[in-house]
């Protein structure tokens, strides 16, 4: 393994540990949007945005769970980090098998429902939306056994606690993703130019998919939370409202196969979350942030954006290939998204955020639906998804 800048300094030999043995064999031919070295980024913007560095199997640096100090100094360096063996191979093929049993019962009354053994039956005709950003269904959160199971799963938790320096987190109920094999079926690639934060770089609120914000009080007072009077309103600035830079917000993903550049989806921008706040001071008065000045999805500007505030972005976009059962936890100040799957197998993952009490207090929300009507009958919550299914 390699490492650049000072990150290289910082990593100890235990870095170097072998990869998990569900790695993907074989080499492949890199895609256009990897190189070895960094493009030159726009001449008005001269971030040191790094390579992440990757195995000699073409997978991104990784960490073990048990390394959490590798894992901070990873992720302050990068903005993002990976985690290899927080699910055994197990654990992986139960939960590919439940997004496959997901999908065919679903009902295609048209045509053939979906069969994972027949690939007549994975057209656009029945395959369910937003599959041109490679998300399994609608605003619907994964609900099945295994779904749960990892929104509890310990080494998990322990990765979100270390990067966010913090035991009292709460678990997204977030969705699967999912993207076709495209070698024969070129029209299933999803979308090509897709990169956004889920946050606003100017108010830094956040996209609250599964949470609802709590109301107005009455009384306007600043009573207990559990006793506040409520006027069914929400409150008129709260899309304007700037918050807390110093709450640390981050997102995440879980692999259930080997997902190799070809097939990868994520990709992202390392290093640009240590510039985040000069970029958005900087582009404040853009037409591009009065675009989005009350929304907490914000797409990064075109590449042929005419202030060119963009360039170094797309120029930097770095694809993260990762092992079946490893975590990936982002930096929310970076740019990200999922580019097109380039290859002829399947690629799976599992969306798992989980975020603070702090973020929590100031995004002003709670839970959607309570946990507890939607998990499957019988199912055994632990003492980690006690605390963070609440």
């Amino acid at each position: 393994f390699y490492l650049s800048h000072q990150a290289a300094a910082k990593m100890d030999s235990s870095s170097s540990a072998e990869p998990a043995s569900s790695s993907s064999s074989g080499s492949t031919q890199p895609a256009p949007s990897s190189s070895s070295s960094s493009p030159s980024p726009s001449p008005s913007y001269d971030y040191d945005l790094p390579r992440a560095p990757v195995d000699d199997e073409g997978f991104v640096h990784s960490f073990l769970p048990s390394q959490p100090e590798l894992i901070s100094r990873f992720f302050d360096e990068y903005g993002f980090v990976v985690v290899r063996g927080v699910l055994n191979n197990e654990q992986c093929d139960a939960t590919v098998n439940e997004i496959w049993h997901t999908l065919e019962k679903l009902p295609c009354f048209d045509a053939p429902n979906i069969n994972r053994n027949n690939e007549a039956t994975w057209g656009d005709d029945v395959w369910p939306q937003i599959r041109k950003f490679g998300i399994l269904g609608g605003g619907e959160p994964a609900i099945g056994p295994c779904a749960w199971n990892n929104r509890q799963n310990e080494n998990i938790y322990n990765v979100f606690r270390t990067v966010l320096k913090s035991e009292k987190l709460r678990v997204s109920f977030d969705r699967y993703g999912i993207m076709r094999p495209t070698i024969a079926h070129p029209e299933w690639k999803t979308l090509l130019d897709w990169i956004h934060w889920d946050i606003s770089p100017w108010t830094y609120g956040s996209s609250t998919i599964g949470w609802k914000k709590k109301k107005v009080e009455q009384d306007g007072g600043d009573s207990d939370d559990d006793n506040k009077v409520q006027t069914g309103q929400l409150p008129a600035d709260d899309a304007a409202r700037v918050h807390d830079r110093n709450i640390r917000k981050v997102q995440g993903l879980v692999a259930l196969m080997d997902t190799r550049e070809q097939d990868v989806g994520f990709h992202t921008v390392p290093g640009f979350s240590k510039h985040f706040w000069d970029w958005s001071e900087r582009n404040k008065d853009t037409e591009h942030a009065r675009k989005f000045a009350t929304r907490k999805f914000v797409t990064v500007p075109p590449r042929d954006d005419p202030e060119r505030s963009s360039t170094m972005m797309w120029d930097n976009l770095q694809p993260i290939p990762m092992r079946a059962g490893s975590l990936l936890v982002w930096d929310s100040r970076q740019p990200h998204g999922n580019y097109p799957n380039n290859s002829e197998r399947f690629r799976m993952c599992q969306y798992i955020k989980m975020i603070t009490e702090e973020e929590i207090h100031d995004e002003n929300i709670d839970r959607e639906y309570p946990y507890e009507v939607m998990l499957p009958n019988g199912y055994e919550v632990n003492d980690i998804g006690r605390s963070v299914f609440r």
